[in-house]
């Protein structure tokens, strides 16, 4: 069994008094120009992911005599799950071809994800794929995920492994300004 905590964050809003300023057009023009800079620095490299996501990433070996072929490898989360692909959890630009080795999420069913290798070596050879972020639900639970691996000549093998989640609950407070009357 794997075990995750992915901690949760709560949002606490506090109203507090809004001061008059005196330069209410300047302070305006100096939050536009800080929003703008925030938004392009997410376009020079990744971040880190959000809190509340549970990487998961798998790897697939070789150890018979002779190169597998067309491997397809199918993950299937409850449907409570939402998957988010790697370059959208760390902001970071996505490849234009998929098939470059990455774990993908499924765009039309965002609770399944899928990787597939065309030819993969013998003797212990080993695949290693890009992660995918998983959002569970914000109480703790075992969750079941289904995978599924199908391969030429071989029938496909079905396995499935168990997730433990036990989410930590982290609360921010965040101010919101009320004007005075």
């Amino acid at each position: 069994m794997i075990k995750a905590q992915p901690t949760i964050i709560k949002k606490r809003y506090v109203k507090r008094k809004l001061i008059p300023m005196a330069y209410p057009a300047v302070i305006a023009a100096l939050l536009k120009k800080t929003q703008a800079l925030a938004s392009i620095s997410s376009l020079y490299g990744p971040r880190e992911p959000p809190k509340d996501l549970v990487p998961v990433g798998i790897e697939i070996t070789n150890v018979g005599e002779i190169p597998a072929e067309g491997i397809r490898i199918f993950l299937k989360f409850p449907e409570e799950c939402e998957l988010v692909s790697e370059y959208d959890a760390i902001g970071a630009l996505s490849p234009n071809n998929p098939t470059s080795g990455g774990l993908f999420v499924d765009e039309d069913n965002k609770s399944e994800a899928s990787a597939w290798i065309d030819v993969l070596g013998n003797d212990l050879t080993m695949r290693k794929f890009r992660e995918v972020y998983v959002r569970f639900s914000e109480k703790s639970q075992e969750y079941l995920i289904k995978a599924r691996i199908t391969q030429h000549r071989f029938p496909p093998t079905n396995y499935e492994f168990k997730i433990m989640i036990d989410p930590q609950i982290e609360e921010v407070v965040e101010y919101v300004d009320e004007e005075e009357t």
